[in-house]
Formats: C-alpha cells, structure tokens, sequence
C-alpha cells in the first residue's frame, strides 16, 4: 500500500499498546478492583466518595455482550456508568448555581429520574469534583473486550480501514475507522433533544451542559445571572440563544448506520475526481460525527467569569453564534468518533487511522449516512504535498459521492458522482448540517 516506514512503525508501536487495555471481563468483584485504581489517580477525597457510593449502588452483575467487535468491558462499564451519573448530579447542581438557580442537589437527582442512593455527605463533594473534573472523565471508561471470539484482531482492523473495507461493528476501537451498525441505539436529534436525553435516559455530563439545559428549563427572567449582565453584548447573545433554543424544532430519526472511516485510495480511483476539487475550501464533516461535549463549554468558562467579577470576553459572542447555528443540525447520539472506552485507545483513530497516508501523501476519508434501505457517502480525497504527478493537485482536495439504493450499509451497487459544493443542491450543508443534507438527499435521491 505503500505507507511509510515512519507510519508503519507508528502504527504497530500503537496497536502494542492498546493490546494491553483489551481485557477478560471476569465480573464484577475484578471491577471493583479496577475502579479502585482508577481513582487512584484523582483526589482521595473523589475517590472515597466515589467508591463508598458505587458498593451502595451495586448494579446486577450479569452481564451481556449482544454487539458486534469490540465493546466496552460491561462489568467495568456498569460501575463506570454509575460514576458518570455522579458527575451529572453534580454538573447540573454546580452549574444552576453559576446560573444562580436556587436548585438543590435534591432536586436535581428528581429532575434527572436517578435512582442512586447518594449520602448527603457527598453532595458537595460530586458538585466540585464535576467542577475540576467534568472535562477530564477519562478514567472512568473501562478498556475492551471482543464480544465474540470471531472477532479480528487489531491488525486486521486496521488492514480493512486502510484498504476501504472497514468492518461492521458497533463499537470498535479504531473509531473513525468503521461503520456503525447499531439501529437500536443509534438515532439522530436536534441539539436541544439531545441534551435532554443525555440529562434523563444516558445520564452524561459534559462541562457547560447544565448551562445549556438550565437555559431550554427556565425563562431569562428567572436567572439570577444574567442580571450582572445587562444590556452588554453578551446579554443579546444570551437572548439569542434562548430564542432560538425554544424556536428549535424537535427532530428524531432513528433506525440509521452511520459510516465515518478513512482509506488510502487507489490512484485509479483518485484521478477520477480531479475535476471536482474543493477550489481552496475543505468543508469540515467530521464534525457532524463527534459528540457535541466542546459546544457547550464555553457557556460553563462565561458564567464562572461571570461569578467571579470578570469582563466577559467578546470572544463569546462567536462562540455563542456557532452553538446557535447549530441547534437544529442533527446529532448522532451514539457518535462515531468518540472515546473508544479508555483515553489509552483513542490514538488509533484520533491520531493514526484518518492520517495514514501512502508516500505520496494520499489519503481519503468517508462520511456517510444509511437509512430505510439506503445509503449515501461523501469521500473526501485528499491529494498528498508529494505527489509529483500531477504536480499541480498536490496539497489539493477533491470530492465524489456514492449513492446505494439498495443497501442502508454502503455495500453493493452504487451510483458515483463528482460534487461540487457550490451546486445549488449543497447549499443547506452550512444551515442543517451534514446528516439533515444527507438524510434529505437519500429520500429524493433517484
């Protein structure tokens, strides 16, 4: 496949590495135990509190592995969703009162159905360790285990990636190199649906979301907060965003696959789509895969300078634009680049599968959306600086689509195409977002 010797190296040091946090699951009671070197790593205090609070709500031990590839290890998860809920309950407690909300630990574990027995001694405790940890929850997601014994090993992972075959799996652990192909857990909402189902059925807390919750459950007038703001530029924005999140139609589409990998292409098949280049502008699609955590944590880093007396940055108001705008694009809730269950995994598909190039520098990457029997990609090609023939398409970008009418899994008979963005067609990629666009272009699509 021709891929430097330097990548290859990069590759084989990694997939040594992630063997050792593919795991046995041998119960619960070995859990435990890993939990409690997990927390090792934060303050005893967290810790204590933490693991005094998982042995008071042990969930069932029995576990099932019903997905395909690699899943997370389900006695290890099954803690780690507890701790996740404590992170949420205490999220949502710490940022209502940035907000100046007078809403209590009590009444958050109401509002977000938690069924945890927590003692009261703790609640300060979850509220501040949300506080210093909501963005660095890595070392409560559990390593991997292969959910049947006819699962590939990593090499084979990465061969089929590369090659343009990536696997049907739910969860694997190259992330942005495989398909996912859970139809029961795998549907797409509006942002302001989406946070609360994060809030009542997954139990996530990300960093800025109790903020941005507290603001679709409460009028402006209701906020204590937004008092020291006035009539500043940042009030509008505020204004705008509460606007625009009551204004935001609620959306679900269940039932999808969702493919998001990346290969190293043929020249055959590149040169075959130089006419269709991006002309200076890649448009950003992975975007439409990742979970929207950062989106929100703007509105958690203004409201404690908020707290603390501070001028709020102009900055904000671009930030609070982007978020705006994309209220009503679709969100897989189940994305496919993700933290593929332990921080120690994530470089296979964060750093190495999606860069991986040949010695020219070629590389391409695939998005895409299956639904109702039918499926639709977008490859995104990617013309490498060395590339001396053609000389002038190196460092440049080019597109094609293919279209299965008769598969919802990108296989079989397909229709390819060039794209140009600044067809007329393409126009509502910006205003709804890549999975809306392509949901729209699968149903009219001939």
């Amino acid at each position: 496949m021709n891929i430097p010797p330097k990548q290859m190296v990069e590759l084989k040091e990694h997939i040594n590495w992630a063997k050792d946090y593919i795991c046995t699951d041998n119960g619960q009671e070995e859990a435990l135990f890993w939990l409690h070197k997990q927390t090792e790593t934060i303050r005893p205090e967290y810790a204590e509190a933490i693991i005094s609070t998982v042995k008071n709500n042990l969930p069932d031990p029995e576990v099932g592995y019903l997905e395909t590839g690699y899943d997370s290890c389900q006695s290890h998860r099954k803690l780690a969703k507890v701790v996740g809920e404590l992170f949420l309950v205490g999220g949502l407690t710490y940022e209502a009162k940035l907000l100046g909300l007078d809403i209590s630990f009590d009444q958050v574990l109401k509002t977000v159905k938690s069924e945890l027995i927590i003692s009261r001694k703790f609640a300060l405790l979850f509220c501040q360790m949300a506080q210093e940890l909501g963005g660095c929850q890595d070392f409560i997601f559990p390593g991997v285990t292969k959910t049947d014994s006819m699962v590939p090993d990593l090499e084979d992972f990465t061969w089929l990636t590369l090659t343009g075959k990536p696997i049907i799996t739910v969860r694997n652990i190259t992330g942005v190199g495989g398909l996912r192909k859970d139809r029961d857990w795998n549907w797409a909402t509006d942002l302001p649906t989406f946070v609360d189902l994060k809030v009542k059925e997954d139990k996530r807390y990300y960093p800025g979301m109790g903020i941005f919750y507290w603001l679709t459950q409460n009028s402006l007038d209701q906020i204590p907060a937004l008092k020291n703001l006035d009539n500043s530029v940042i009030s509008k924005k505020v204004f705008m965003l509460k606007r625009a999140i009551d204004n935001t139609s609620k959306s679900e589409t269940e039932g999808l696959s969702v493919l998001c990998s990346a290969y190293i292409p043929p020249w055959s098949e590149m040169k075959k789509w130089l006419p269709y280049q991006a002309e200076g502008r890649i448009v950003d699609l992975g975007s439409a895969f990742h979970s929207p955590s950062y989106e929100f944590n703007f509105l958690n880093r203004l409201f404690l300078d908020l707290a603390s007396g501070k001028i709020p940055d102009q900055k904000y108001c671009f930030q609070f634009d982007d978020l705006i705008s994309k209220l009503s694009h679709l969100w897989s809730f189940n994305s496919t680049i993700h933290l593929p269950w332990t921080s120690e995994l994530a470089g296979l598909s964060n750093n190495l599968v999606g860069k991986i190039t040949n010695l020219n520098g070629d590389y391409c990457q695939r998005f895409g959306i299956g639904h109702k029997g039918k499926s639709f990609e977008i490859r995104e090609y990617h013309f490498g600086q060395e590339r001396l023939f053609p000389m002038e398409y190196a460092g440049k970008v080019a597109y094609s689509t293919v279209f299965y009418p008769n598969s919802d899994v990108f296989e079989g008979e397909a229709v390819w195409e060039g794209l140009n963005f600044n067809n007329p067609s393409w126009e509502e990629l910006k205003k709804y977002g890549l999975i809306n666009t392509l949901l729209k272009v699968i149903e009219t699509h001939e």
